[in-house]
Formats: structure tokens, sequence, C-alpha cells
């Protein structure tokens, strides 16, 4: 196809706007992964005020509490899914779903499974999954609690009328080679290691808090906590993820669209050199013409 000077113009001018668009979309992105991942290292304090309880709880009660937090009990799974309701992020949940279906009969066959996301949930449901009503993404930090507040009462009630009795995330993490990663964590019941270490940790003052009302509201009040805190970095984990795996489509985009821009720039040189050229040529030959240099065919 032969094009004009004006069309290539006209291509130069859509990629320039094109590329105008990329910038701002790749700058919201950037922008957007640092609330989430500030949001993750202010939580490291509160969760270390949760372990102090579990210090203090461990110091005042029986040793063998550390079994009955750790131990496998009969019940179900719930599953949490985080994925992505937003464009722009390639294969993002299809590769989490894909992890999911890898790695998901490694639990108890009941499970019960929270989409957030619907995109994730229509994935799940063309597998046969069952599913929970999707949640939705939450578009900001400000929205998580929201979605915390949903997620949290759906998985006390399960597990109080026993339903389940673990808790399994999976979600994307920001990876620096890859762009990001799959991955899941085992919150209840709750690590051995973790536990263990907590018990050997001495008690940073020489008076140990005292509780009222028994270790059951403790240790219920505590599990809530380690939900809020593990859940609540999970998916400021998968947003941040999301919005750098938006930055780095954005960043090949802006590539390409360089590359394009360099050949219509070229191509554009080109043919008015071309054009040019075509003009001398005719000068010329109109010249030689009238000045009798070259005879002119009569007609």
């Amino acid at each position: 196809m032969i094009q004009t000077i004006d069309g290539i113009q006209r291509q130069i001018k859509s990629v320039n706007s094109l590329k105008s668009i990329v910038r701002t979309m790749k700058t919201l992105a950037a922008v957007s992964i640092g609330p989430y991942e500030r949001a993750v290292q202010s939580l490291t304090d509160y969760f270390r005020s949760i372990e102090m309880g579990w210090i203090a709880l461990l110091k005042n009660y029986d040793p063998g509490l550390l079994n009955l937090l750790s131990e496998e009990t009969p019940g179900g799974t719930g599953v949490v899914v985080f994925g992505s309701d937003q464009g722009m992020v390639g294969a993002f949940n299809d590769n989490l779903v894909n992890y999911v279906v890898r790695h998901i009969s490694e639990y108890p066959e009941k499970r019960i499974i929270w989409p957030i996301g619907e995109r994730v949930h229509l994935l799940l449901s063309d597998l046969g999954f069952p599913l929970e009503d999707a949640i939705n993404t939450p578009d900001s930090v400000d929205a998580i609690p929201n979605l915390m507040s949903q997620l949290l009462c759906e998985i006390e009630e399960k597990r109080e009328t026993g339903k389940i009795s673990s808790v399994v995330l999976f979600y994307n993490r920001t990876d620096l080679k890859y762009g990001f990663e799959s991955v899941r964590e085992k919150l209840i019941p709750l690590e051995k290691k973790w536990i263990a270490s907590l018990t050997n940790e001495a008690w940073p003052t020489k008076m140990i808090p005292q509780f009222i009302g028994g270790e059951r509201p403790m240790i219920s009040a505590l599990i809530r906590e380690y939900l809020f805190v593990e859940i609540f970095k999970a998916c400021a984990k998968s947003a941040a993820s999301e919005h750098a795996t938006r930055l780095a489509a954005m960043q090949r985009a802006e590539k390409k669209i360089d590359d394009l821009s360099e050949e219509l720039r070229a191509a554009f040189n080109q043919k008015r050199q071309s054009t040019i050229m075509e003009e001398l040529f005719d000068l010329i030959s109109g010249f030689e013409v009238l000045s009798g240099k070259v005879p002119c065919k009569k007609t």
C-alpha cells in the first residue's frame, strides 16, 4: 500500500496521542504502587503488638495450648483468591487461577472459596469450582477495610458453625524478575514454628500482663486480629503487584510505540525526500525544454 505524506503525518499524530495516553497510564500505575507498599510496611508494628499478645497468652497458660493452636482439625478449608478486575494486567488472573488449580487438591475437598474480583470468579466458575459470591476488589488502600469487614465476618461465621477449620490465601505478589508471582499462605491452623518461637521468647518486662475472661476469648480475639493483618497484607500485596504488572505492560507498550514512531518518521523523511527529488527532476526537465536543450515534442 502506497502511503502519502499526509497519510504518514496522520499516523505520526495518532501514535503521539497514543504515547501520551500510555505515559499517563504508566504514571498512574507507578504512583498507585506506593500506598499499598506503605500499607504493608505500616502493619509491621501492629503485627508485633499481636505477637506480644500471643507471648503473654502463652506465658499465662499451659504450654499444651501450642498443640491446640497449631494442630490440624477435621473440617473444611476456607480459600480466599485475590484477583484483579482492572485491565492491562496480562495473564495476572489466568496465572493465579492455574496456580490455584495445581495446589488446591492438597486441601480437604470440603472447601468454601471466596473469589476477590469478578474475573477470578468467572475463571474459577468455568472450571467447575463451587464459589461464594464474588467480592469486588478494592480500588484504593482506603477501600480495603470494607472488603476486610465483609470477608472476616463470613470467615468467622463459617468457623463458628464448623464449616471450615483452616484458611488459605492465594494471591500474586510483586516479583522484580517476572513482574509477579503466585503464592499461597496458610493462616489457620497457626504455624507451629511461629508459635514455638513466641513460646520461647522472653517478656520484655518483669510483669507479664493478665487477662480477664479466660483464654478462649483472648484466643478468639488474637486470631481475629491475626487474620485481619495477614489478609490485609495479602490484599495490599496483590494490588501492588497488579499495578506493577500494569506498569511493566505500559513500559513495553511505550517501547513499541517509540519503535513505531521511529519507523514512521523514517518513512516520512524518505517519502518527503523522494517527493522533493521528483519535483526537482520536473523543474530541471521543464527548464531544459524551455531553454531549447531538449526538443519539445509536437502534438
